[in-house]
């Protein structure tokens, strides 16, 4: 009898789990219909009308191309795989996982059903989108770099950009030869390749929690994002001078020199273009600058990989938004042609012999004065509306193909059990690698454990640098006459390896952020308003950065949530009642 009560308590916390975990699935259930039927309720006549104007262009394109654009073409095939990855990206969307992973899925889905749909599929086509993909990437990259903020943060910044992600690359680098036969300088291509970042995934969530007031006091967004984006150009420059070692193939001092001129020549091209953007007088249009800026960078991208310069490419495409954006925020030109004389003051100087100004400073003023018509003012809106146009033509166009293509190259009719494998095994290594250099590069940091843990996890996340650079190797083979079935078989290798990084980390990089972020963060905002009235609170503005669109639940009415009251115990404190919203 004296077991009694004990029994009836446990029996009682059964059935309160059970009761609540059934609360929680339907809510779950329930949050899902809704979310579903808002997004079809909102969306459907832009989508009907979408279709409508793609039938109504794809009808034209029959008409001016006729047999080039009828089913199995390369050009249908292309439209193909543009669409099943828009409508796979929406599909994810609403469930609220990565676009690019159901852009990828489909891609993947269309190569691996029977009836062969990609058959018109060229790879001429697919190398053109690559690069075009690279041009974008890295493009992105170097408009969202923040030169004050990396200044500011300093060596950390450099630290915790640099240090895991090289481990990660010698790892996987050495990996690559014991376990595919790499070549070395191919196997370390291949690692920096794989190392890098994914700032699709990293910078998107962080930006959200940004937002929401996470991790902002002690500076945790923009260290990350200031790590990603140095992470990016460190893994594209790394890639550079080992994969000119790799494709060299003259004299043993050429393929020395041959990633050293790489890196020269996208660092001489990438500035030069950079400051032809500095002329905005002489363009005086934003769109006709911004156009200028996406145009040039695919088109330097296009001239590289034509001449073999593929690490060139990537430097230079990088390096020029950089160059550009640093212009636009600072007038440049303008304070280094700027004359301090006029041109009636410069002739007095010039007619008095015992002035101290010299004849060369006095020629340099009047060269000033010849390029007067090149100073420019401050325009900031030049960067917002190349950050906005380039990341819509991302995620409508660009990033749909690219990661639809890219996920094509992974047939299962082909690849060997072993290939997976060993990818999967290299991967996981990095990985891990990653994760314990970036948590020693963190001990001295003031950050707590839970914080250094979420860094160095959440810089695992892979995407868009591997499905940009992944069939780099392949598309050089393929394009050099001399190239034997072993390399372009290496190479093929190298392409699914980037494919399966990818749908390694990205999912579980964006479930980590989401789910951890909010916990192991500090919510800076709830502490520091906390005897602040609701309304001057600042934290409920979304942070301007936040490229994120707004999540669509905040359309539900609060009166729709499921929300249920559960008594916990905390700690020797006794029990607190903590509110529990099903739907959040």
């Amino acid at each position: 009898p004296h077991h009694i009560p004990a029994c009836a308590q446990s029996c009682r916390l059964r059935l309160i789990s059970g009761y609540l975990s059934e609360v929680v699935k339907d809510g779950m259930s329930i949050h899902l219909t809704k979310r579903i039927q808002s997004e079809i309720s909102n969306n459907f006549q832009r989508w009907s009308v979408n279709l409508l104007l793609l039938a109504v262009a794809y009808g034209l394109c029959v008409a001016v191309l006729g047999d080039d654009a009828l089913p199995f073409s390369p050009f249908f095939t292309l439209l193909l795989i543009w669409i099943t990855s828009l409508i796979f990206g929406i599909v994810f969307g609403i469930v609220h996982m990565p676009q690019l992973l159901g852009q990828l899925m489909a891609g993947i889905l269309l190569r691996n059903i029977p009836g062969d749909a990609l058959r018109g599929l060229r790879e001429s086509w697919i190398a053109g989108v690559r690069n075009v993909a690279l041009s974008f990437v890295l493009m992105r990259a170097g408009l969202g770099t923040n030169v004050r903020e990396a200044r500011s943060l300093g060596a950390f910044a450099l630290l915790v950009a640099i240090i895991p992600g090289l481990c990660e690359s010698i790892v996987i680098g050495l990996l690559g030869n014991p376990l595919f036969g790499f070549p070395w300088a191919l196997s370390f291509a291949n690692g920096f390749i794989i190392a890098a970042v994914s700032a699709a995934v990293v910078v998107v969530e962080i930006l959200e929690l940004r937002s929401q007031g996470f991790g902002e006091g002690k500076g945790i967004p923009t260290l990350l994002i200031v790590a990603v984006t140095i992470d990016i150009v460190f893994a594209v420059s790394g890639y550079t001078l080992a994969s000119g070692l790799a494709y060299g193939t003259g004299s043993l001092v050429w393929n020395i020199l041959f990633g050293p001129v790489n890196v020269i020549a996208g660092v001489s091209a990438g500035a030069l273009g950079g400051m032809l953007l500095w002329m905005s007088s002489f363009v005086g249009s934003k769109w006709k600058m911004c156009l200028f800026l996406i145009l040039g960078n695919i088109a330097c991208v296009f001239a590289f990989q034509l001449v073999r310069f593929t690490g060139a490419a990537s430097v230079c495409s990088v390096l020029m938004p950089i160059v550009a954006v640093i212009g636009w925020k600072h007038a440049y030109p303008s304070p280094w042609i700027t004359p301090k004389n006029s041109e009636e003051d410069l002739n007095k100087l010039q007619s008095n012999a015992n002035h101290p100004q010299s004849a060369f400073q006095n020629g340099i003023e009047r060269l000033k004065l010849k390029l007067s018509w090149l100073q420019t003012e401050e325009h900031p809106e030049y960067i917002a509306l190349c950050v906005k146009v380039a990341a819509l033509v991302w995620s409508i166009i660009v990033g749909p193909v690219l990661f639809g293509t890219i996920g094509t190259a992974l047939d299962f009719t082909v690849m060997k059990a072993s290939v997976f494998g060993k990818a999967a095994g290299m991967i996981a290594i990095g990985v891990v690698v990653r994760i314990l250099s970036g948590l020693l590069v963190l001990i001295g940091s003031p950050l707590n454990a839970n914080e250094r843990w979420y860094i160095s996890i959440s810089m695992t996340a892979k995407a868009t640098i591997q499905a940009a650079l992944g069939g780099s190797p392949l598309q050089f083979y393929l394009n050099r006459p001399e190239s034997t079935l072993q390399e372009i078989e290496w190479a093929d290798q190298i392409l699914t390896i980037a494919v399966l990084s990818i749908l390694f980390t990205a999912a579980p990089g964006t479930v980590f952020m989401r789910y951890f972020g909010p916990r192991w963060l500090s919510d800076d905002c709830e502490s520091s308003t906390e005897n602040i009235p609701e309304e001057s609170s600042s934290c409920d503005v979304k942070s301007e950065d936040a490229i994120r669109v707004v999540d669509s639940e905040s359309q539900f009415d609060a009166s729709d949530s499921a929300q249920q009251t559960v008594a916990t115990a905390s700690g020797n404190d006794g029990p607190h009642l903590h509110k529990v919203n099903i739907t959040g």
